[in-house]
């Protein structure tokens, strides 16, 4: 999961949302909302796969390896 990718689509969700707006300065108030919604979706929607997810996380580390061997590491 990509929390940059994840967090645009929470602002163009929420518009012009006072929390959302404000967590755009607060790094920590951000990851608090990133988590909320993880485990909300994960819960109501069953539509994001959280069990390689830590407790008290939103994301997790995942490693592709294409077809020419080359590894690709994201977070």
């Amino acid at each position: 999961m990509n929390p940059e990718g994840l967090w645009a689509a929470i602002r163009e969700v929420c518009g012009i949302d006072l929390k959302v707006l404000a967590a755009e300065g607060n790094e920590s108030e951000k990851r608090n909302i990133l988590f909320t919604v993880v485990g909300e979706l994960s819960r109501t929607r069953d539509a994001i796969v959280t069990e390689y997810v830590s407790d008290g996380y939103y994301t997790t580390q995942v490693s592709v390896v294409t077809g020419g061997g080359k590894r690709i590491t994201s977070c």
